[in-house]
């Protein structure tokens, strides 16, 4: 591993100067007791409930040829019980329609399209047939399931429907997003980008942000689903990069037509991942190993992370990757990256709205902690590193300011594994 020289750079970030900056002047109460004067998104019981559960989908049989993308996908509770029982209902979720997309690629053209298949609660019906997709001779489909705070298990609908998607469920305790045919979509995908008959959008640059990060941040660029400036334990972020930073920033994600919406343009993971490969940070942040994926010991186990990334599009666990991407790497360079960008575009995020308004009063505390939370569960404190953030949190728990400290930091340790 070449953690010597990340460490160098990432501590040139600042020139080794570090900065407290409050953030309950921007609107945030720095006592409980004040927190009804904050605006926040109200959410039901339910949906709070919902957003912190682990959903099961049912997925149809053949899912991925078209009759099977028509089907309409099941929400169901957790592990045997009911969508009612665990609150794994649609009507209890904000977004439901968002919760499965397929990608579909065109093998012979490089041509990208995606299809959002219809989401009931188990035993219900649509009010409408969802549109069988017309698709391309040998046509690759990938499907992901889940979104910001919204983890789903894939369960078969037949005893056959799982291994005839070839789908895999991420990691329960850490990961918001599940899959199936991953790994074969971007098998085919990404020799088509690179041929250049895939052509990929530039992320593009933001004229409302703050640039941060040094020689290894993205400056103005946007943001991608790879930056350390947006990482956490999980790779649940694409719909977050796409559905609060990118609007946030006057960013516009990669977007295909969707099949089952009269073609309009719509996102998903596989695409953001492919924007990420055709833009990749310097310091790209790719599935971690220190949680992601662990053997049942609970020791490190790089077979499992690669498998994961490969679902993804994700390069292997290497000495290249490790530079940034060991568990001591990753979370030096999530704290030193990240903290900074978040304390100097307070404004900015701070004025967009929560994708979860039980965890954060607007996208900065929110963000604020997703970043204090993701230092805790990947073990960022074992390699020597203070947690960056301090909340101050209402008497529902939901964060309302947030203090930053972006002084650089040095991992010291290895940590266990």
């Amino acid at each position: 591993m070449a953690l010597g020289l990340t460490l160098g750079i990432v501590l040139a970030l600042s020139g080794g100067n570090g900065t407290h900056i409050d953030q309950s002047s921007l609107g945030a109460s720095p006592k409980p007791s004040q927190a009804s004067a904050v605006p926040a998104r109200s959410a039901s019981p339910d949906a709070a409930s919902a957003a912190s559960a682990r959903c099961g989908i049912i997925v149809p049989a053949d899912p991925l040829s078209a009759r099977g993308l028509a089907t309409p996908y099941q929400l169901t509770g957790p592990s045997g019980t009911s969508a009612a029982a665990s609150g794994c209902t649609v009507s209890a979720l904000a977004a439901p329609a968002g919760l499965v997309r397929a990608t579909i690629l065109d093998p012979a053209t490089g041509a990208l399209a995606v299809y959002t298949p219809v989401v009931v609660t188990k035993g219900a019906r649509p009010a409408t047939a969802p549109p069988v997709p017309d698709l391309p001779p040998g046509a690759v489909v990938t499907i992901d399931f889940g979104s910001v705070g919204m983890a789903l298990a894939p369960a078969g609908a037949t005893s056959g429907a799982l291994a005839q998607g070839h789908c895999v469920s991420g990691p329960s305790a850490v990961s918001a997003v599940s899959s199936c045919n991953g790994a074969a979509f971007f098998a085919s995908a990404l020799p088509l980008m690179r041929a250049g008959l895939l052509r990929v959008p530039s992320a593009g640059t933001s004229a409302n942000m703050v640039a941060t990060g040094g020689r290894i941040g993205t400056g103005r660029n946007c943001p991608v689903v790879r930056n350390f400036e947006v990482a956490a334990q999980d790779q649940g972020v694409s719909a977050l990069v796409d559905g609060y930073l990118d609007p946030a920033f006057g960013c516009k994600p990669f977007t295909a037509p969707d099949l089952a919406h009269g073609n309009a343009p719509a996102t998903s993971l596989a695409l953001d991942e492919l924007l990420a490969a055709g833009n990749e940070p310097k310091a790209a942040a790719l599935v971690p190993e220190n949680a992601m994926a662990r053997d049942a010991g609970g020791r490190l186990d790089p077979a499992r992370t690669d498998a994961y990334r490969a679902e993804l599009g994700q390069p292997a666990i290497s000495a290249r990757t490790d530079r940034y991407d060991s568990p001591a790497a990753y979370c030096q360079n999530m704290v030193n990256i990240q903290t900074p960008f978040l304390a100097a575009n307070t404004d900015v995020l701070a004025a967009a709205p929560t994708p979860a308004p039980a965890a954060g009063s607007n996208l900065l505390t929110y963000l604020a902690s997703r970043l204090s939370a993701a230092f805790g569960r990947l073990g960022c404190r074992q390699f020597g590193l203070t947690d960056p953030v301090t909340l101050v949190r209402d008497a529902a728990g939901t964060a309302r300011s947030a203090t930053f400290d972006t002084t650089p930091q040095r991992a010291t340790a290895r940590g266990g594994g």
